[in-house]
């Protein structure tokens, strides 16, 4: 079974900027950010691929939460029968975003040739604005590479 999104919401910046983040009473818009596309989770990998988790961006009306937020994603397995992690714990590169989003970001995490096959727990979060919001996910590594 896939689990989790995660949202994530940024204030717009752009010629409005004051407007696009004003007070409660405006109708100000934020980006809201979820982890992942579903092929990304859904898709079987081999050693020696990189898992790119590709952050989703949708614009919301509302107030939003944190004009700078970091976005990372942790890789841990195989899981052992009790789903805790054993072996590797693989960390991408914290991606900062700000403003509105031009290209979506992703993060990537490089599986190594030897990493063994099974079942992966991937932890993914936002942290931004005093808030730290965290999801996790499933992804298969099968033999071969």
């Amino acid at each position: 079974m896939r689990l989790g999104h995660l949202a994530v919401g940024l204030c717009l910046v752009g010629p409005l900027g004051a407007a696009a983040c004003g007070d409660e009473a405006s109708s100000g818009k934020s980006v809201v950010y979820t982890c992942c596309r579903q092929e990304d989770l859904q898709k079987t990998y081999r050693p020696g691929e990189t898992l790119t988790l590709h952050w989703v961006a949708e614009e919301k009306e509302g107030r939003p939460a944190a004009e700078n937020v970091e976005l990372t994603a942790v890789m841990a397995g195989p899981t052992g029968a009790a789903g805790a992690a054993v072996g590797l714990r693989l960390t991408a590169a914290p991606v900062k975003v700000s403003g509105s989003p031009g290209t979506p970001p992703v993060s990537e995490i490089a599986i190594p040739r030897d990493a063994p096959p099974g079942d992966y727990a991937v932890s993914h979060s936002r942290r931004g604005g005093g808030e730290n919001v965290t999801g996790e996910a499933v992804v298969t590594v099968v033999a071969g590479g």
